[in-house]
């Protein structure tokens, strides 16, 4: 609970995302520092590491923002967006504090640290990216009445879905065009999906049902405690989805794990 940014570990690479309310753009923790692309960056490397992680809990409405003084950092920033670091200059921020939200309301996938949805290239090269989306899918349906605040919340989930689903269409695409990685799904029924590209292990091994891969993919996110039951559940489900897509996608290679099975 003391431990911060700087003890970070050099491998692998942490970005702990948020979402600056002042820029609307990805905020980032990272070992070296905090910022943005259009604030700039400041060496935070004393920064409480477990202030960065509760940035998660900051939902609008609910919880948050984080609020971070400014002024107790020195923030440089490049003079173009492709500028080499060293050109970085010390830039005074036009805001005394920023205030953070979860970083999901920009990039619920925490996918643009290592992925350019422009180009659909990796930002680092040979990498291969593993895409773990467990995002609640967006349930069919409207029957909220005129003065029920809920219907904000539906709002602010399918404006959250397309956002999700425009990231995605540009990873699936830029796997079918050869880059390394793979993308897991939560609420993806392994039996189906295998029957679908004609895999024995379809009728062959025993996979959780529909409905059963149903409740997984709805379990709530709260504060909670699990209990043993979801638990199992949850890992079961996590572990047939990494199976059965190194399974049809054999690829993958070694990108996936191959767990046993139980």
């Amino acid at each position: 609970m003391r431990a911060t940014l700087a003890d970070l570990p050099e491998s692998p690479i942490w970005s702990i995302n948020a979402t600056t309310a002042e820029t609307g753009r990805r905020f980032r923790f990272k070992a070296n520092g905090c910022g943005d692309y259009r604030l700039g960056y400041a060496d935070a490397k004393a920064f409480p590491l477990a202030q960065a992680l509760a940035v998660s809990a900051a939902f609008p409405g609910a919880v948050g923002p984080l609020s971070i003084e400014t002024g107790h950092y020195i923030w440089r920033k490049r003079p173009v967006w492709d500028a080499p670091p060293e050109s970085a200059q010390i830039v005074t921020l036009p805001y005394k504090h920023l205030h953070l939200y979860d970083g999901g309301l920009y990039d619920n996938l925490g996918l643009e640290p290592l992925f350019n949805v422009g180009t659909h290239e990796v930002k680092t090269a040979g990498a291969s990216i593993l895409l773990c989306d467990a995002g609640a899918p967006l349930r069919d349906g409207f029957n909220i009445n005129p003065v029920n605040p809920a219907r904000l919340q539906r709002w602010m989930d399918v404006v959250m879905e397309q956002q999700r689903a425009l990231r995605v269409r540009a990873f699936i695409h830029a796997l079918q065009c050869g880059v390394a990685g793979a993308y897991l799904q939560i609420g993806s029924c392994a039996g189906q999906q295998l029957a679908r590209v004609h895999h024995p292990a379809a009728n062959s091994d025993v996979w959780l049902p529909s409905s059963e891969v149903e409740k997984a993919a709805r379990a709530p996110t709260s504060l909670k405690r699990m209990s043993q039951e979801q638990f199992e559940l949850l890992h079961r489900h996590g572990r047939e989805t990494a199976h059965w897509n190194s399974l049809a996608y054999p690829y993958l290679g070694s990108l996936l794990p191959q767990p046993a099975r139980c």
